[in-house]
C-alpha cells in the first residue's frame, strides 16, 4: 500500500483541519487504552517529575537564542540537543533498553536503580571537580551540620537508623521533620558522613553496620523479586527494606483483624474487621499457606505491607485518600492520628517506595528508552514545522 493510501492514525485538532498537536497526543491515545483510569495519576506525577528536565530545556534554549537563533537544520538540531540535554539532567527513567525491560519484569526497581547510580558515575566522569562541590556543598555539608545539631538529643538515638539514613532529620522543640534526602548521592554522601562522625567523634562502635546495607539498597538492584517480597516480609515477621519488626511481639498472638498499630489507616482495620471472621480460619495450628493467605488478607498491618510491597508509594497514597475520604465522610470512625511529617507529604517524600514506583509504574519508556519524551517529541515536531517539512 503507498504512502497515499495509507490511513493516517494521527488525532486531529478539534477542527478537523489538521493534525492534533504533539502535546495533545498522548491524551488522545489514552483515552481509548485501559490505562484511562490512571492516566491522571500519570499526568501529575509527569508534571512533578519532568519539572527540573523542561527548567533545564528552557535554560538550554535562552542560552542558544543569546547567540542568535540559527534558522533551518541546524535549528532543529540545536532544539533536540537541548531536550537531550534536559533529559540529563535528572535520573531519566525512561533510559532503560529491551534486556532491562525483562529485568524489571523481576524486580520493578532495578532500572532507576542502575539509571541513577550510572548517572552518578557520568556527573564525575564529565565534571569531577564540579560535581564534587555540589555534593560536598548541597548534601555532605547539611548531614555534617544537622548531625552536630542533633547526635546529644535523646530523640535521636531513638530514631531507627534506616531513617537517618534516608532522611534529613531536623529536630525543634515540639516536632521532628523528615526531609528526603537525595536518592543514592544522600545515602553515599551524606549518610556515610553521619556515620564517620558517629564513629570517630562520638565513639560509637557499632556505627557504620547499617549504612553497607543501605548502600545496597541504593545503588544495586535488589535480589529478591518485588512480587515475592511481601510474602518473604510477612512469614519472616520483617521489612526487608527497614529491617524492622511487622506485627509487634505483644501481637502476634492476637487475631489478625487486631493486628494494627496507631499509623494503621482505618479502613485497612475496616478490611481486616470484615474479611477476618468472613474467612473462618481459627484452627491452631492451621496449614501454612491457608493460614498465611487469610492472615495476609485480614491484619490490617499485612494488608499495608502489601499494597506497599506491590504498588509502592502511589498505592499508600491512594489507600491515605480513600481512608480519609471515608473518615470525613462518616463512613469510618475518625480518631486522632499521629501527626504527618514532611516525609508523609507525596510532593515531598521521595523515599525508596515513593519516587521508585511513580517513575517506573507510571512511566511508558519507548524500546529504544529515547523517543518518548513529550519534550523531544514536541520540539522535534515544532522544527519540522519550522523547517516547512
Amino acid at each position: 500500500m503507498s504512502s497515499a493510501a495509507r490511513p493516517s492514525s494521527a488525532p486531529t485538532s478539534a477542527s478537523g483541519s489538521g493534525p492534533a498537536p504533539c502535546y495533545a497526543r498522548p491524551a488522545a491515545r489514552s483515552a481509548a487504552s485501559p490505562a484511562t483510569l490512571i492516566h491522571p495519576l500519570r499526568l501529575t506525577t509527569e508534571l512533578a517529575e519532568n519539572a527540573s528536565h523542561l527548567g533545564a530545556f528552557k535554560k538550554a534554549m535562552r542560552a542558544i537564542e543569546k547567540d542568535g537563533l540559527p534558522t533551518g537544520p541546524a535549528l532543529k538540531e540545536a532544539i533536540q540537543t537541548a531536550a537531550s540535554t534536559s533529559r540529563n539532567t535528572a535520573v531519566d527513567a525512561a533510559r532503560i533498553g529491551a534486556k532491562m525491560h525483562a529485568v524489571n519484569m523481576i524486580d520493578a526497581f532495578a532500572n532507576i536503580t542502575i539509571q541513577d547510580t550510572d548517572r552518578i558515575v557520568r556527573a564525575f566522569k564529565d565534571d569531577w571537580k564540579g560535581t564534587s562541590l555540589k555534593i560536598a556543598a548541597g548534601i555532605t555539608l547539611p548531614s555534617v551540620l544537622l548531625w552536630f545539631a542533633n547526635h546529644d538529643d535523646p530523640r535521636y538515638a531513638e530514631i531507627p537508623q534506616w531513617e537517618k539514613d534516608l532522611f534529613y532529620l531536623v529536630l525543634t522543640k515540639d516536632h521532628i521533620f523528615r526531609i528526603p534526602k537525595p536518592f543514592g548521592t544522600g545515602v553515599l554522601f551524606g549518610s556515610g558522613a553521619e556515620h564517620m562522625l558517629e564513629k570517630f567523634v562520638a565513639g560509637n562502635p557499632d556505627a557504620g553496620k547499617r549504612i553497607w546495607q543501605s548502600l545496597s539498597d541504593t545503588l544495586f538492584p535488589a535480589v529478591v523479586p518485588t512480587a515475592v517480597a511481601p510474602i518473604i516480609n510477612q512469614f519472616a515477621n520483617r521489612s526487608t527494606f527497614s529491617n524492622q519488626t511487622l506485627i509487634p511481639s505483644p501481637m502476634e498472638k492476637y487475631l489478625p483483624e487486631y493486628q494494627f498499630t496507631p499509623y494503621t489507616t482505618e479502613l485497612s482495620k475496616a478490611i481486616g474487621r470484615n474479611i477476618g471472621p468472613w474467612m473462618g480460619f481459627r484452627n491452631d495450628p492451621e496449614p501454612p499457606i491457608v493460614g498465611g493467605v487469610s492472615r495476609a488478607i485480614s491484619s490490617p498491618i499485612l494488608i499495608e505491607n502489601y499494597v506497599r510491597g506491590w504498588t509502592g508509594g502511589l498505592g499508600m497514597y491512594l489507600l491515605d485518600f480513600a481512608d480519609w475520604s471515608l473518615r470525613k465522610s462518616g463512613v469510618l470512625p475518625d480518631p486522632v492520628l499521629p501527626t504527618k511529617t514532611l516525609a508523609d507529604i507525596p510532593s515531598s517524600a521521595k523515599s525508596r517506595s515513593s519516587v521508585r514506583w511513580r517513575s517506573i509504574v507510571l512511566s511508558r519508556p519507548s524500546p529504544t528508552g529515547f523517543g518518548n519524551s513529550p519534550w523531544i517529541s514536541c520540539t522535534a515536531e515544532a522544527a519540522r514545522r519550522l523547517n516547512g517539512s
